[in-house]
């Protein structure tokens, strides 16, 4: 499985996540702050009145943001767990040539190769390492670590000598 495909995936889904959370967040906390405040305290806001004919719509509203807030942070973990796992197999499954230019990276040495150069090509094609450069004159390129993958690599304890 190429790496590539998941990380659009991913991608859209935290965009996605941006426009959401936040408008269901606040429609969770006001609902919960009209049916759960004082009585005393709806009254000094002036809002005692709304709070009192509209109880059945803020109930709605609290249930169906924290429903959908909790699928939210779940389907979150989960993506992220995927990730985690995909990420892990294709670094566990490296092949020697891979694995040295990884740990060269992760050891802080700056990797300078031709595309073409064996285990470059396919770390770029899974999304493993990325262009940091536009390219020398000689057609080489400085690559580098995905984030996610570092982080992954660094835990897997891959950056130890």
């Amino acid at each position: 499985m190429r790496l590539k495909f998941w990380q659009g995936e991913f991608e859209f889904h935290k965009d996605d996540a941006k426009f959401v959370i936040p408008p269901l967040f606040a429609l969770c906390v006001f609902s919960a702050l009209l049916l759960f405040l004082p009585w005393h305290v709806l009254v000094a806001m002036h809002v005692e009145k709304f709070a009192d004919s509209y109880r059945a719509w803020e109930w709605l509203a609290f249930l169906f943001g924290l429903i959908v807030l909790s699928a939210s942070v779940i389907d979150i973990v989960w993506r992220t767990a995927h990730v985690h796992r995909e990420i892990d197999k294709r670094l566990q499954h490296m092949t020697p040539m891979e694995s040295s230019i990884v740990a060269r990276i992760l050891a802080g040495e700056t990797i300078i190769k031709w595309p073409h150069e064996e285990g470059v090509q396919s770390l770029c094609q899974d999304g493993i390492l990325w262009r940091e450069t536009t390219g020398f004159q000689n057609g080489q390129f400085v690559y580098g670590l995905e984030k996610a993958v570092r982080y992954r690599a660094i835990a897997l304890g891959m950056g130890k000598r």
